[in-house]
C-alpha cells in the first residue's frame, strides 16, 4: 500500500524537524554552562561540562566585567538554543503522532531506548549502518510505502561497521557503557580472549555488531572506535553498506536518525542471503524473500534505475553471486519476477 502525498510530505518534514533537533543536541552537549565559587570574598568563574556521567569543571577566570560579559552571553545562547530545542521536540512528537496515525510503523520504548543510545554514540547515525529489519522499517518513509507487519517484526538490532572508517569521532565508544542500565549482557564470544560481538538484554532484544568480511574468514574482528566488544565478519557487507541513506525511524514520541542501506541494495542482498540460509533458517529465509519482495514491487516503480544497477552489480562481481541471487529470485512472486525481468533480462 502506498502512502498519500500528504503522508509522504509529512515525513519529510519530520525527517527536517529530527535532524535539526539531533544537530542542537549534539551543538548544547559541547557548550560550557557557567558556576562560580566565591573564595575569601571573590567570585571566580568556571566553565562546567557533562561527560562520560559526571560534570567536569575548568576554570575559567575571576569576576570581573570582561569575563562577566563573556558568561552573560554564552547564558543568553545556550537558554536561546534550550528554548528551540523544546520547539523543535514539540513539532517533531506531533508530527510522529500523525504520521503513527497514518500507518507507519514504529519502534516499541524500549527499542527506541537502545537505538536512540546507538545513534547517539554514532553507531547507526554517520559512521555505523543500521541493517536487518529495522532498516527495512525504515524504508516505509523513505519510499512512501506500507509493508506487511509480519516481516517487519524483530527482536535483533543489527549494525555494521566499516573498519576503513573510524566510527564515533568523538572518541571511542564503550559498549558496556552505552548499554548500562538496560539489562543487556555479553554472549560469550565466538573467540577466545576476546570480548562478546553480541548483547542479549533479559526480555530477549539482541544487538549485534558486523563488519564486511575482507580477506580471509575469521571469526571475530576488532572494531575502531570501540571498546568492549568485537565484531562477526560476514560477506557481502560491502555490497550492502555502499551509499547508505540517512533517514529518521519513529519512536514512541519522536524519530531517532539513523543511517541504512541503499534501499536497492537491501533487496539484493536479501536474495542473496536467502539462498545461503540452511534448513534450519527456513522461516528467516522466508522473511527475506518476502522483505525483497515488498523493496522491489515499489522500487520497480520509485528508483527502477537504481534497482537495475544494484542487480547488475551483484551479478557482475561474480558468478557466485549471480547463482545466489537467481536462485532466490525464482521465489519471488510470479508477478514481481516479471518486473525484474523487464529490467535485467532473463533471470
Amino acid at each position: 500500500m502506498r502512502l498519500d502525498l500528504a503522508t509522504r510530505t509529512l515525513f519529510m518534514e519530520f525527517q527536517e524537524s529530527v535532524f535539526a533537533r539531533s544537530q542542537l543536541s549534539r551543538e548544547m552537549k559541547g557548550m560550557s554552562t557557567f558556576v562560580h565559587k566565591t573564595v575569601k570574598g571573590i567570585k571566580y568563574w568556571y566553565a562546567q561540562k557533562f561527560s562520560e556521567g559526571q560534570y567536569q569543571q575548568q576554570y575559567f577566570g575571576p569576576s570581573n566585567q570582561k569575563n562577566d560579559a563573556h558568561v552573560a552571553k554564552a547564558r543568553k545562547e545556550f537558554h536561546q538554543k534550550k528554548e528551540l530545542l523544546k520547539q523543535l521536540v514539540e513539532r517533531e512528537v506531533r508530527q510522529a503522532s500523525m504520521l503513527k496515525r497514518g500507518g507507519l510503523l514504529s519502534a516499541d520504548k524500549r527499542v527506541a531506548i537502545v537505538l536512540a543510545r546507538l545513534s547517539d554514540a554514532g553507531l547507526i547515525d554517520g559512521n555505523g549502518t543500521l541493517v536487518g529489519t529495522h532498516a527495512f522499517i525504515a524504508y516505509s518513509g523513505v519510499l512512501g510505502a506500507l509493508f506487511e507487519k509480519m516481516t517487519s517484526k524483530t527482536n535483533d538490532i543489527d549494525i555494521v561497521s566499516d573498519n576503513s572508517i573510524k566510527i564515533a569521532p568523538s572518541g571511542s565508544v564503550d559498549i558496556s557503557t552505552l548499554l548500562a542500565g538496560l539489562e543487556f549482557r555479553g554472549v560469550p564470544g565466538l573467540a577466545h580472549g576476546y570480548p562478546p560481538a553480541s548483547f542479549v538484554s533479559k526480555d530477549g532484544l539482541r544487538v549485534d555488531l558486523l563488519v564486511p568480511l575482507r580477506g580471509r574468514p575469521k571469526n571475530v574482528s576488532l572494531v575502531k572506535g570501540i571498546k568492549g566488544a568485537v565484531a562477526v565478519p560476514l560477506p557481502f557487507l560491502d555490497f550492502l553498506i555502499a551509499s547508505p541513506v540517512r533517514t529518521v525511524l519513529i519512536g514512541p514520541s519522536g524519530g531517532i536518525p539513523v543511517q541504512i542501506p541503499n534501499p536497492s541494495r537491501f533487496a539484493v542482498h536479501k536474495l542473496i542471503i536467502a539462498s545461503r540460509r540452511p534448513v534450519s533458517e527456513l522461516a528467516k529465509k522466508r522473511k527475506d524473500i518476502a522483505q525483497a519482495a515488498q523493496l522491489i514491487e515499489v522500487l520497480f516503480e520509485e528508483e527502477p534505475t537504481g534497482l537495475k544497477q544494484a542487480w547488475k552489480l551483484a551479478c557482475e562481481t561474480g558468478k557466485k553471486w549471480a547463482k545466489l541471487l537467481t536462485e532466490s529470485a525464482k521465489l519471488l512472486p510470479h508477478e514481481t519476477q516479471d518486473k525484474i525481468r523487464n529490467l535485467v533480462g532473463n533471470l
